[in-house]
Protein backbone atom coordinates (compact mmCIF):
# COMPACT_ATOMS: atom_id res chain seq x y z
CA UNK A 1 0.00 0.00 0.00
CA UNK A 2 1.08 3.39 -1.12
CA UNK A 3 1.95 6.01 2.10
CA UNK A 4 0.13 8.87 2.43
CA UNK A 5 -3.66 10.25 4.40
CA UNK A 6 -5.93 7.25 3.99
CA UNK A 7 -9.50 8.11 2.72
CA UNK A 8 -11.93 5.15 4.19
CA UNK A 9 -14.43 6.61 2.55
CA UNK A 10 -13.14 5.78 -0.68
CA UNK A 11 -10.92 2.56 0.34
CA UNK A 12 -7.43 4.65 -0.80
CA UNK A 13 -4.13 7.03 0.14
CA UNK A 14 -4.49 10.44 -1.44
CA UNK A 15 -2.11 13.62 -0.85
CA UNK A 16 1.61 14.56 -1.45
CA UNK A 17 3.10 11.31 -0.12
CA UNK A 18 0.77 9.11 -2.00
CA UNK A 19 2.21 11.53 -4.84
CA UNK A 20 5.52 11.16 -3.90
CA UNK A 21 5.51 7.34 -4.01
CA UNK A 22 3.96 6.74 -7.07
CA UNK A 23 6.76 9.25 -8.51
CA UNK A 24 8.92 6.31 -7.89
CA UNK A 25 6.85 3.54 -9.56
CA UNK A 26 6.61 2.56 -12.89
CA UNK A 27 3.86 -0.27 -14.32
CA UNK A 28 3.80 -2.22 -17.53
CA UNK A 29 0.14 -2.12 -16.88
CA UNK A 30 -2.32 -0.18 -14.54
CA UNK A 31 -5.58 -1.72 -13.58
CA UNK A 32 -7.62 1.63 -12.92
CA UNK A 33 -10.94 1.51 -11.12
CA UNK A 34 -13.21 4.69 -12.89
CA UNK A 35 -16.12 6.12 -11.46
CA UNK A 36 -17.71 6.74 -15.01
CA UNK A 37 -15.75 6.12 -18.60
CA UNK A 38 -17.00 8.36 -21.83
CA UNK A 39 -15.49 7.76 -24.81
CA UNK A 40 -15.19 12.01 -25.37
CA UNK A 41 -14.34 12.57 -21.67
CA UNK A 42 -12.14 9.35 -20.54
CA UNK A 43 -11.63 8.43 -17.46
CA UNK A 44 -12.85 10.06 -14.60
CA UNK A 45 -13.26 10.02 -11.06
CA UNK A 46 -15.76 11.52 -8.58
CA UNK A 47 -12.71 12.88 -5.70
CA UNK A 48 -10.51 15.17 -6.77
CA UNK A 49 -7.77 13.86 -4.69
CA UNK A 50 -8.12 10.16 -5.66
CA UNK A 51 -8.42 11.45 -9.63
CA UNK A 52 -4.68 13.73 -8.81
CA UNK A 53 -3.14 9.91 -7.72
CA UNK A 54 -4.78 8.28 -10.39
CA UNK A 55 -3.13 10.82 -13.27
CA UNK A 56 -0.34 10.25 -11.63
CA UNK A 57 -0.06 6.29 -11.65
CA UNK A 58 -1.44 6.48 -15.12
CA UNK A 59 1.61 8.93 -16.22
CA UNK A 60 3.91 6.44 -15.17
CA UNK A 61 2.49 3.31 -16.89
CA UNK A 62 2.74 1.87 -20.40
CA UNK A 63 -0.89 0.68 -20.20
CA UNK A 64 -4.20 1.42 -18.53
CA UNK A 65 -6.29 -1.07 -17.83
CA UNK A 66 -10.19 -0.27 -17.14
CA UNK A 67 -12.84 -3.21 -15.97
CA UNK A 68 -15.57 -0.98 -15.98
CA UNK A 69 -19.17 -2.23 -15.39
CA UNK A 70 -22.43 -1.45 -17.40
CA UNK A 71 -23.73 1.32 -15.46
CA UNK A 72 -20.62 3.16 -15.23
CA UNK A 73 -20.33 3.13 -19.32
CA UNK A 74 -21.15 6.29 -21.26
CA UNK A 75 -21.34 8.26 -17.94
CA UNK A 76 -18.56 10.86 -16.63
CA UNK A 77 -17.78 12.18 -13.40
CA UNK A 78 -16.09 15.43 -12.41
CA UNK A 79 -12.78 15.05 -12.51
CA UNK A 80 -10.70 13.76 -15.36
CA UNK A 81 -8.07 10.55 -14.96
CA UNK A 82 -6.97 9.46 -18.11
CA UNK A 83 -7.96 10.80 -21.99
CA UNK A 84 -10.20 8.04 -23.83
CA UNK A 85 -7.00 7.22 -26.34
CA UNK A 86 -4.85 6.73 -23.31
CA UNK A 87 -6.92 3.27 -22.61
CA UNK A 88 -5.13 0.18 -23.76
CA UNK A 89 -7.72 -2.72 -22.69
CA UNK A 90 -11.51 -2.18 -21.65
CA UNK A 91 -12.88 -5.28 -19.25
CA UNK A 92 -16.48 -5.37 -20.06
CA UNK A 93 -19.62 -7.38 -19.35
CA UNK A 94 -20.77 -9.31 -22.42
CA UNK A 95 -24.12 -7.66 -22.14
CA UNK A 96 -21.94 -4.06 -22.40
CA UNK A 97 -23.39 -1.96 -25.44
CA UNK A 98 -21.97 -2.39 -28.91
CA UNK A 99 -21.71 1.49 -30.10
CA UNK A 100 -20.14 2.43 -26.97
CA UNK A 101 -17.38 -0.68 -27.52
CA UNK A 102 -16.70 0.35 -31.00
CA UNK A 103 -16.23 4.14 -30.06
CA UNK A 104 -13.04 2.74 -27.55
CA UNK A 105 -11.97 0.14 -30.10
CA UNK A 106 -11.54 3.14 -33.13
CA UNK A 107 -9.42 5.14 -30.51
CA UNK A 108 -7.18 1.85 -29.69
CA UNK A 109 -8.29 0.27 -26.82
CA UNK A 110 -8.37 -3.57 -26.81
CA UNK A 111 -11.93 -4.60 -25.91
CA UNK A 112 -12.24 -7.97 -23.61
CA UNK A 113 -15.27 -9.59 -22.24
CA UNK A 114 -15.51 -10.88 -18.82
Amino acid sequence: MLGGRYVRDLGTCVGGDTLAAVAQLGADLFFLGSCGLDASRGVTAFDSAEAEVKRAMAGNSAGIVIVVTNDKLATAAPYRVAAPDAISHLVVDKTAPSPILADFERLGAEIHFA
